[in-house]
């Protein structure tokens, strides 16, 4: 799909694009395209100034977290791009700023070793999904106003995400004690109704205080 309808070529196909660390511009179709990228302060390929609109079809994007991801400027944009994969391995915390994005439908924040915080995100029609994190908070914040209601819901998957001390049928309370102390931490704050889709081995404690 990084053609044009006029050069004859069909939209319909899979585009598989690489971002480059100059300002992206790629022409997406009505396919299933897959995108990649780095998310870096030095020698990142997502850049404040791209221009990715996913067009038709249903889009991936997936992108190594190894530095923060401020938002994109007044210029650049990600479009009906419908998932979007954050993998951080690097061992460091860092936070991906949602700003000027639209159309996502579906994040998965990959946090291997090292958190991802998920920032500024400026719509509540959207599944978030953690994996494999063992410690620390999995905290996700939204752009001003996009809470204010009364009646606010959000969808949070959870794979394997905290560490259990036991896994022991039968546990004794100092186990349960030491599993809690293994927790991940989710916060989301301004949700009132919070629906967790649970996969997996997973210990989690929650801070949500907006939550009924």
């Amino acid at each position: 799909a990084l053609a044009t309808a006029s050069m004859g070529i069909d939209l319909t196909a899979t585009a598989l694009v690489t971002l480059t660390s100059g300002t992206d511009t790629p022409v997406l179709g009505d396919g299933a395209d897959r995108l990649s990228g780095l998310v870096a302060s030095q020698g990142g390929t997502l850049n404040p100034d791209d221009q990715l609109d996913g067009g038709g079809g249903s889009d991936h994007l997936m992108l190594d977290v190894r530095g923060d991801f401020a938002g994109f400027s007044a210029a650049g944009y990600i479009r009906a791009i419908e998932q979007i994969t954050l993998t951080n391995t690097s061992g460091t915390d860092y936070t991906f700023t949602a700003s000027g994005l639209s159309g996502v439908r579906e994040y998965t924040i990959h946090n291997v070793s090292g958190t991802v915080t998920l920032d500024q995100l400026t719509d509540l029609n959207v599944r978030l999904t953690y994996t494999h994190q063992a410690s620390g908070t999995a905290t996700v914040g939204f752009a001003a106003g996009v809470t204010a209601g009364t009646n606010d819901s959000l969808v949070v998957g959870v794979t394997n995400v905290g560490r259990s001390a036991s896994a022991a049928t039968a546990r004794t309370a100092t186990a349960r004690t030491s599993e809690r102390s293994g927790a991940v931490t989710l916060a989301v704050n301004g949700i009132e109704h919070l629906t967790l889709d649970i996969h997996g081995d997973n210990v989690l404690a929650l801070a949500t205080p907006d939550t009924t």
